[in-house]
């Protein structure tokens, strides 16, 4: 009877020590060390010189729809800080988009940071409109190998550990460092150093993908169409600076938002 036990035990921890380092892994990672107010969000939006009725109606997922219209064009010149920026996307973001707690750090000149949460809408948007399709998103499928969220997989975690560590992808934190650049009059260039999903990095191969749609996304926004010019686009002094036009008003189009 104590043989069994021990057995039993054995094999408890066989299955739970990988699910907890995969939690661990998957749920902790860099911090950025940014913190912003209300007052950081109106002088960001004063700043943009852009009306805009309802922050939340232009959060990431309205914007990769389209589901908002603009009218007019501002010029603007200005700089925005780490807090400024991080309130806007957060404001936009935190209550219906896919994204929450997101922080931004510009780091020196042209590089920065940027940090934040899966939320519980992720995985529908992102098997709807992102990089990757089928059921089980942090999986990617290469040749004959499997990788979790560009890491290959170890054989010594079973189907059913990887499947529950990774089936919920809501709340996992992104980290990634890059920069940002102009491009053209109504492009950009994105190039990401590193990213991670917690403390785990992703492949070359997942950060090319992710840079393509980064890219994607938002050349298909920023277009002479909606008001958008770019002059200058630089990061500086810790600080992000804008030289062109933005639309002079952005109206999101309500949508019915999935809950789970």
């Amino acid at each position: 009877m104590k043989k069994g036990k021990i057995i039993l035990i054995v094999i408890a921890l066989f299955i739970l020590v990988p699910i907890v380092i995969g939690y661990v892994f998957l749920n902790t990672g860099e911090t950025l060390e940014v913190t912003w107010n209300e007052a950081d969000f109106t002088s960001g939006l004063e700043k943009s010189n852009v009306q805009i009725s309802n922050i939340q109606d232009i959060n990431m997922e309205a914007l990769v729809r389209k589901a908002f219209s603009t009218s007019g064009t501002v010029e603007v010149e200005t700089h925005f800080t780490n807090e400024e920026m991080s309130a806007l996307i957060a404001s936009a973001n935190d209550e219906v988009g896919p994204l929450k707690n997101f922080k931004v750090s510009f780091e020196g000149e042209g590089n920065g940071a940027v940090r934040f949460q899966l939320s519980e809408r992720f995985t529908d948007f992102l098997q709807e409109s992102l990089i990757l399709e089928g059921g089980n998103i942090p999986f990617m499928q290469l040749g004959n190998e499997r990788f979790l969220m560009g890491v290959q997989a170890s054989s010594t975690l079973t189907e059913f550990v990887v499947d529950y560590i990774t089936n919920a992808a809501n709340n996992k934190p992104v980290y990634a460092t890059g920069s940002l650049s102009r491009a053209g009059n109504q492009s950009i260039r994105a190039n990401i150093d590193t990213l991670y999903v917690g403390r785990i990095p992703m492949n070359d191969y997942v950060i090319q993908r992710v840079e393509d749609e980064v890219e994607r996304i938002a050349n298909a926004i920023i277009t002479e169409e909606n008001g958008f010019y770019i002059e200058e686009l630089r990061v500086e002094n810790g600080q992000l600076y804008f030289k062109g036009t933005l639309p002079a008003e952005i109206h999101g189009i309500r949508m019915s938002m999935k809950t789970n």
